[in-house]
């Protein structure tokens, strides 16, 4: 059941709840902009890249742009959560650069600031819309940050634990996160982790459900099309994401976004996009 929602082409809110049985989480997905999750009273499997949490009641999960990410939800329990996905122009980005890009899920325990806040989105989306409710959320938003950097600073929000999904599958990241706009093939991969591209591909296939050379080229299309939102021109910038040629940015581009180069601006959503 949908509680409350707002969206726009560079910010999403939601509130949904679901009873016990009725969702079982959220395929792979990447966007070029922050997401912020409240887990309420629903505990989920969050997958980001190679890592995986068991996140309990109270937590929030924080992922950055371009990072591949999953939810599955535990259906003993329903699902009751908030979410956010907002462009890195929405709000302040001295202090969003405050949260470590390698933290994604936090607990408050019994501490309800933050809830707070998520709750009083809900309440504004009763009695306006449009660019008021835009400009109420947003702020709403940035408090969010701005108490996250607060409990960073001060000790008091712990990271929740993780583990490696695989350790093959970690390795290859780590090695793609390294030479990822540079020229290099899944051949010499393989050979940097002494493995075969089929078990390679089955592995990220399991663990991602992705292929190696899908997970790579989305990469690559995401950080690109960060660049080109912040003014850069795509015909002067597709060599620096690993492209040798216009062309093939350009049709790789079109596959992932469904639209050209040419054409992103700030008008276009930014939703989950499916590594394809």
């Amino acid at each position: 059941m949908l509680c409350s929602n707002f969206k726009d082409g560079s910010f999403v809110y939601n509130h949904v709840r679901h009873k016990p049985g009725e969702v079982r989480g959220v395929s792979p997905q990447t966007h070029s902009a922050y997401e912020i999750i409240l887990l309420n009273n629903c505990e989920v499997t969050y997958g980001v890249e190679e890592k995986s949490y068991q996140v309990k009641p109270n937590s929030l999960i924080f992922t950055p742009p371009g990072k591949l990410h999953s939810l599955r939800v535990d259906e003993r329990w329903g699902y009751d959560r908030f979410d956010i996905i907002f462009d890195t122009k929405a709000i302040n980005g001295e202090v969003l650069s405050q949260i470590p890009q390698d933290l994604n899920v936090f607990s408050f325990e019994e501490d309800t600031t933050v809830q707070s806040l998520f709750y009083r989105m809900e309440y504004y989306c009763q009695y306006f819309e449009g660019n008021a409710l835009q400009s109420v959320l947003t702020d709403l938003t940035e408090q969010i940050v701005y108490e996250l950097a607060i409990f960073i600073r001060k000790g008091k929000l712990k990271p929740t634990r993780h583990h490696a999904v695989n350790p093959t599958v970690a390795a290859a990241i780590e090695y793609i996160d390294k030479h990822l706009y540079s020229e290099f093939s899944l051949d010499m991969l393989c050979g940097e982790l002494f493995v075969s591209k089929s078990y390679l591909h089955q592995l990220f296939i399991r663990y991602l459900q992705v292929s190696p050379w899908r997970y790579i080229i989305g990469k690559r299309l995401m950080a690109a099309q960060l660049a080109i939102r912040a003014g850069e021109r795509p015909t002067e910038i597709y060599s620096q994401y690993g492209f040798s040629e216009y062309s093939a940015f350009y049709r790789a581009y079109h596959k992932q976004f469904g639209y050209a180069p040419s054409e992103e601006n700030e008008s276009h959503p930014i939703l989950e996009s499916e590594f394809l």
